[in-house]
């Protein structure tokens, strides 16, 4: 199994709802439909529905291919917080002149 300790739960709640909608969108869900103005789903019907479930080797090759795009994201999310405050910091020196740039 890949370490998943190394993801944060909120990747992993992301992975597992797409994970989950993917799977939704296979069924065919127009038999428990109700509503004509406003189609709705009741949890009742919802519930009735064979949803497929991916096989635990299934689930474990997508995590494997799917964890190194986790921690790709988080390290870009750190670099941008450290290049939002280095704008933040610089921008207002450099509209007041205190500091310029060599050309």
């Amino acid at each position: 199994m890949s370490e998943w300790r190394e993801t944060t739960l909120g990747e992993v709640i992301t992975f597992q709802r797409g994970f989950d909608i993917r799977q939704l969108d296979q069924c065919n869900i127009s038999h428990i439909v109700t509503g004509a103005a406003q189609p709705k789903i009741n949890q009742e019907n919802l519930k009735s529905l064979d949803i497929p479930l991916p096989s635990p080797k299934s689930v474990e090759a997508a995590t494997i291919m799917i964890e190194p795009l986790f921690k790709k994201t988080l390290s870009n999310s750190t670099q941008i917080q450290t290049l939002q405050k280095l704008r933040d910091t610089l921008l207002p020196k450099l509209i007041s002149g205190e500091v310029r740039v060599m050309q």
